[in-house]
């Protein structure tokens, strides 16, 4: 009986491998909170320059950062990411809206069906340089289609494998899922496939 006691109380004491397991994720977990504050205050010197791509890119780590940790972004985490990639994505949106209003005023100026024949020699010059310019207007703007493509992509995917799963309190919820509509709507109006998981996702 005195033997088993002793067994049962060994058995009750942490290994060595144990102790050293716990002090290990200890000083992992410091040092994950060190580079997630190092990485806050980094966005912070971004934000001030106006440097978007920069800060959302520390602002992903971030996100992993305390993911790793098991826990929610801080309210000023929240508004680091918001901000960089509303930035990211309206300039982006805005120029999209522009190069598709200019392409499709080009092509309202086109001579309608196939008028060729009748064009003069001057007028026939004139349709292929307006050709030439609807390429290039469309090509620039399947371009930004491509960033926004991207864009929208990183921010759905923040949402669903990171921000959601680990929200802490509703109204930290409702906002990521507002944020992912949103940017659904982005893609949406681009005309892109609404899957992000789809094979013609990045296709024209």
């Amino acid at each position: 009986m005195e033997c088993n006691s002793k067994n049962d109380a060994a058995a009750s004491q942490p290994s060595w491998w144990d102790s050293w397991w716990k002090n290990r994720e200890q000083r992992r977990m410091a040092k994950t909170k060190h580079d997630e504050e190092k990485f806050v205050e980094t966005a912070k010197i971004y934000q001030q320059a106006d440097r978007w791509e920069d800060m959302a890119q520390v602002m992903r780590k971030v996100v992993k950062l305390c993911y790793a940790q098991k826990k929610d972004l801080s309210a000023e985490e929240r508004s680091f990411l918001l901000d960089a990639y509303n930035h990211l994505i309206e300039s982006r949106m805005n120029s999209w809206r522009r190069l598709r209003a200019a392409e499709n005023h080009l092509l309202v100026s086109l001579p309608s069906g196939d008028v060729s024949a009748d064009l003069d020699p001057k007028a026939k010059d004139d349709t292929k340089l307006l050709n030439e310019e609807i390429f290039e207007v469309r090509k620039e703007r399947r371009d930004v289609e491509w960033e926004i493509r991207e864009i929208c992509e990183a921010m759905i995917r923040l949402q669903d494998d990171f921000l959601i799963p680990l929200a802490s309190i509703d109204s930290a919820c409702e906002l990521y899922l507002d944020v992912r509509k949103r940017y659904y709507k982005y893609l949406e109006e681009i005309g892109a496939p609404q899957d992000i998981n789809d094979v013609f996702f990045y296709s024209f």
